[in-house]
């Protein structure tokens, strides 16, 4: 007898085919005092609660807000990762993944551990129901529970003004973490991830119906809108 497929979640947080995202040509170096980086046409919307300008892509959404069309599994959608960590809802199904507790389930990559202990990751928690499947698409990571007090800083691509009040993107244009702290480099950042730094973590072997149990009586803290952006932060 032929052993049944292992199910492969459909992350919410890829991009799907038919989504495009802006160009370049798109932004601009705003020039005065407090000059920053910006959207020709910037609208609301476009920044974060902590004044961080976001990539943007359009979003293929059922009548529900639900992304539809085939998964681009190398390309994570900026705003739906946004809401995600933001509310620290489930990476498959959108879904609330709060324990009772208070903490949430994350599966993270070992070069995510900080040297203080801490996991720095840009990988939405996941749901009890979902935790199982989820892990088997990532078996090198490891399943925690863990805390966090708050988002603490963004993963984006450094541009900078040249002296004739062009834009040309820093360094090489790889993405880099750039703490909320860091206030500077901040305003030239164009954020494409939402980055938390867990504590407490509390390594999980079993992703298992006890784990599930565990999970069952958490609330369903907020209604996220599943084609919420980045304003009205919780924190």
């Amino acid at each position: 007898m032929t052993a049944p497929a292992e199910t492969v979640p459909l992350l919410h947080i890829w991009a799907r085919q038919g989504e495009v995202t802006d160009t370049v040509e798109s932004l601009m170096a705003r020039p005065g005092r407090g000059a920053r980086l910006a959207y020709w046409d910037e609208a609301e919307g476009d920044r974060d609660h902590r004044g961080v300008l976001w990539a943007r892509m359009s979003q293929l959404l059922s009548r529900s807000g639900r992304p539809v069309g085939p998964p681009r599994r190398d390309l994570i959608h900026p705003a739906r990762q946004h809401g995600l960590m933001l509310y620290q809802h489930c990476v498959v199904g959108a879904c609330p993944a709060r324990c009772p507790d208070g903490r949430h389930l994350y599966v993270v990559a070992p070069d995510e551990h900080l040297p203080d202990g801490h996991v720095r990751t840009a990988r939405p928690p996941v749901c009890a129901a979902h935790a199982a499947d989820y892990a088997r698409t990532v078996p090198d990571h490891r399943a925690v529970l863990a805390r966090s007090p708050a988002p603490s800083g963004v993963l984006g691509r450094l541009f900078e003004a040249t002296a004739t009040g062009d834009l040309r993107v820093r360094e090489d244009g790889a993405e880099r973490y750039v703490a909320y702290s860091d206030h500077e480099p901040l305003r030239w950042t164009l954020a494409t991830q939402l980055v938390r730094d867990l504590t407490d973590c509390e390594p999980v072997d079993a992703l298992d119906p006890s784990l599930r149990a565990e999970q069952a009586g958490a609330s369903s803290a907020l209604d996220l809108p599943l084609h919420d952006l980045k304003d009205h932060s919780p924190s």
